[in-house]
């Protein structure tokens, strides 16, 4: 039996920029790519803000964070 192919999982974070950008937010990014089973999208607050969803990039998961002048 030949070694298993382990897929990628496409790990979106959507937020406002200033929660992107916190220290905290930051960490449990690079805790999430040191598993190494993670690809993280990062959905930038240009994106949330004028484009349609339609548009955002296909992930498996998404993390939400509520914050001021989330849409």
């Amino acid at each position: 039996m030949g070694p298993m192919s382990v897929s990628r999982i496409r790990l979106g974070f959507c937020c406002m920029d200033k929660k992107m950008k916190q220290p905290t937010m930051l960490a449990l990014h690079k805790r999430f790519e040191e598993f190494g089973n993670f690809v993280l999208v990062l959905f930038e607050e240009d994106m949330i803000l004028e484009k349609d969803v339609a548009e955002w990039p296909i992930v498996d998961c998404m993390i939400a964070f509520n914050s001021g002048g989330f849409p």
